[in-house]
């Protein structure tokens, strides 16, 4: 498995991913344990979604999140 925690892991995915669901197969396929638990919470499905749909408006998703 790799060294990124399965939350550092999906804000890296959110960048090449094109919803929330393709982040949890992609990090179930890469080995990561518990991935429906890990992104339960409201906040960090909801600073994954405001990635994700910067994409999908075609801006600039935000740099960061904080």
């Amino acid at each position: 498995m790799a060294a990124n925690s399965a939350v550092e892991r999906a804000f890296q995915l959110a960048g090449s991913c094109a919803t929330l669901e393709e982040i949890r197969r992609t990090l179930r396929a890469e080995g990561y344990a518990s991935v429906d638990a890990h992104l339960a919470g409201r906040m960090i499905r909801g600073q994954l979604s405001l990635l994700l749909g910067g994409k999908k408006a075609g801006g600039p998703a935000p740099a960061s999140i904080v």
